[in-house]
Formats: C-alpha cells, sequence, structure tokens
C-alpha cells in the first residue's frame, strides 16, 4: 500500500519535472512560440484520464485478466479514477499495468509534442506524466520486489499486496 501523500509528492515532482523541463527543451528548440490549446486543454484532460485508467485495464487484460474481471470506478473522496481487479498478477505484469499509460499518454506525447514544436501536446503529455504520479509511486515501492513474486491490488487504497510464494 502506498500512502496519499507519498502519491501527491511523487505526482508534485513528475510535474515540476516534466514542466520545467519540458517548458525548457521547448522554449530551446523552438522559442517561446506554441499553441497553448486555450479551452481545449482541459476536456482533453479529462478525455486522458479516462483513457489512462482504460489503458490499465487493456494491461490486465494483455497479462491475462478476463475482461469481466476488470473494473473501473472514481474515488470521489481524493479525486482519483481507478482501474482494478481481484485477480493476483505476476509483479512483472503488474508493473506493466502500471507503466503503460505512463508511457503511452505521458512520455510518448510529450517526446512527440517536443520534436514537432507544438506545446499543446508538450503540456498534455506534462500533465499525464504528473497523473501517473501513483503508478509511479507503487513502482518505485515494488523495486525490490522480486520477478518470481506475485501481487494483488489492494481493494482500496492505492498499491498492492506482495503475495506469499
Amino acid at each position: 500500500m502506498v500512502g496519499m501523500g507519498r502519491v501527491y509528492a511523487v505526482s508534485g515532482v513528475l510535474l515540476l519535472a516534466t514542466a520545467i523541463g519540458g517548458v525548457l527543451l521547448f522554449s530551446r528548440l523552438w522559442g517561446t512560440q506554441g499553441e497553448q490549446g486555450g479551452w481545449i486543454f482541459w476536456p482533453l484532460v479529462v478525455a486522458g484520464i479516462v483513457v489512462h485508467e482504460g489503458l490499465h485495464g487493456l494491461a490486465m487484460v494483455l497479462c491475462g485478466v478476463p475482461p469481466g474481471e476488470v473494473r473501473f470506478g472514481i474515488q470521489v473522496s481524493r479525486g482519483a479514477a481507478f482501474a482494478t481487479t481481484r485477480r493476483p498478477l505476476s509483479v512483472g505484469a503488474y508493473r506493466f499495468v502500471l507503466v503503460l499509460p505512463l508511457l503511452l499518454l505521458g512520455l510518448a506525447p510529450l517526446a512527440v509534442g517536443l520534436a514537432i514544436g507544438n506545446a499543446l501536446v508538450v503540456k498534455l503529455g506534462t500533465f499525464m506524466v504528473a497523473g501517473a504520479g501513483g503508478d509511479v509511486a507503487v513502482l518505485l515501492a515494488l523495486r525490490r520486489v522480486g520477478g518470481t513474486a506475485s501481487v494483488m491490488d489492494h481493494p482500496s487504497e492505492p498499491g498492492c499486496y506482495v503475495l506469499p510464494g
């Protein structure tokens, strides 16, 4: 289990690092010009959150979880969307489930936006990296867990149980 304080701290560090790094790299490559997105930015962030959780669910299915055993929801008290399963996964599969949205919605758009000079895509990638803060916090918590371990999502908190065996 990973405490929400740690999730918020990791998210904040990721946001600062990608925002400062993204702005510096963008301005160095493209100057200060660039479309910021205006009103469309926030609807795209909301869509990104939905797709982020969908990618977690897709990764679970790719790792052998039957689609009917993947659950999605929103924990209003924390302001957090989630995808979960009660099925145990190998720690390697679980890491894949955690990292897929970070790669596809955060780091890839950030890199593409920098490559093509699109500030809106850089900004969206930055927010999606920060939005993966909980996933990164769980990845960090699992860094010493051996590759043969199995894990199972915690039913109500960020993180997972490492199963014996």
